[in-house]
């Protein structure tokens, strides 16, 4: 499978004018990007990838963010962080391969603002929250921050993550989710805390990732055995909401 990025002239071009071809990206194709560029803005990206496709036909566009994070993570893993953070890669694939797809999880029935666009196309804010928000690049980070080999279903983490959007930005914005130890014994926490019969809700959730920032500012989590991390989050929320 061949992968496209778009040029970074053409990039530029393209967000600066959002709101001169606001009316083109209700457009079913993307064909109109070659005729306003003066060019094909696109370039082949070097490597080949296992194949794969995401679901775009779910009546429900947030049930298929897990199924498609580890598709596109199992094909793209052996892409480097570096490239993964790289606007023109995420922004050339939902401009062309996955125009539909981005269309389909983020503008349905067309409803198109300048606002979706930025967002779900392009990189609408700072590095850290379009990695979480780009259609493209929030799929492959998803996985790849909460992958855990050592799991049976190294997807585990992958799939409580991907149970609501408040989770993924909650706790993925977050600068502690660099570090996959520390993603895996929060998140290996707050899954024992629910197998204890609490429900986690979207503002406990928020609560115990509040509550990890806070065991950041007392200790250097990075150099924490990852077991105490598990401990801490889940003595705090076991006596919290049991």
């Amino acid at each position: 499978m061949k992968l496209y990025f778009i040029e970074q002239d053409s990039l530029d071009y393209l967000k600066s004018n959002i709101k001169n071809h606001i009316k083109y990206y209700e457009s079913p194709t993307s064909d109109w990007i070659d005729t306003v560029c003066g060019k094909s803005p696109f370039r082949e990206f070097s490597g080949e990838f296992p194949e794969f496709v995401l679901q775009d036909n779910d009546p429900n566009p947030h049930s298929t963010d897990y199924i498609n994070a580890v598709s596109m993570y199992s094909s793209l893993n052996t892409i480097s962080e570096s490239v993964a953070t790289d606007e023109r890669l995420w922004a050339g694939m939902a401009l062309k391969q996955f125009w539909h797809y981005t269309h389909y999880r983020w503008i349905p029935n067309s409803q198109v603002t300048e606002e979706k666009i930025r967002d779900h196309f392009y990189f609408g804010t700072g590095i850290r929250r379009s990695l979480t928000r780009q259609s493209l690049a929030r799929l492959w980070w998803i996985a790849k921050l909460s992958y855990d080999k050592q799991r049976d279903n190294p997807f585990e983490l992958t799939a409580f993550l991907c149970e609501a959007s408040s989770f993924i930005v909650d706790v993925l914005e977050r600068n502690t989710s660099n570090n996959p130890d520390i993603m895996h014994s929060f998140l290996d926490a707050v899954l024992e805390i629910r197998r204890r019969g609490v429900q986690i809700t979207r503002e406990r959730m928020r609560d115990l990732v509040t509550y990890l920032n806070l065991l950041g500012g007392t200790y250097i989590l990075d150099v924490l055995p990852p077991e105490l991390i598990r401990q801490k989050i889940l003595t705090y929320g076991i006596e919290r909401y049991e």
